[in-house]
């Protein structure tokens, strides 16, 4: 998995066709390798196909596909996720809608997952 995974947003296959057992599908790529290990006891975390929209300018009501992490703290209030995560270093800044909080990757850039995972795991430990 780790050849086809470097480099990639997300990459989805077919787990039950790869090892020959039952049916499964696996993910992998930078949003696999930016939650691994995150203290999810208080913290429901998925990785979830969105649509971004850039808006403004020449762009108003354009949309295209992007991939999120989703947040839905346990512990803590959704707007208190996102403002620590807003007064953090790095600064990481989301969306908020249902109740959770989403981090764009389109909005990450990919040599500053490793920052973005360690003030995620300190958010969601405070």
């Amino acid at each position: 998995m780790e050849s086809s995974t470097t480099g990639k947003d997300l990459v989805i296959f077919s787990g039950d066709k790869l090892f020959s057992g039952p049916q499964s599908g696996i993910i992998g790529g930078r949003a696999e390798a930016i939650l691994k290990d995150l203290p999810i006891d208080n913290t429901e975390i998925t990785i979830e196909e969105t649509l971004a929209r850039p808006s403004g300018g020449t762009m108003p009501r354009s949309e295209f596909p992007s991939i999120a992490l989703k947040l839905v703290p346990k512990n803590q209030s959704v707007p208190k996720l996102a403002k620590t995560l807003r007064l953090g270093t790095p600064v990481i800044v989301g969306y908020t809608t249902d109740a959770a909080l989403f981090l764009d990757l389109r909005t990450i850039f990919p040599e500053t997952d490793s920052e973005i995972r360690g003030a995620l795991e300190s958010a969601l430990t405070s």
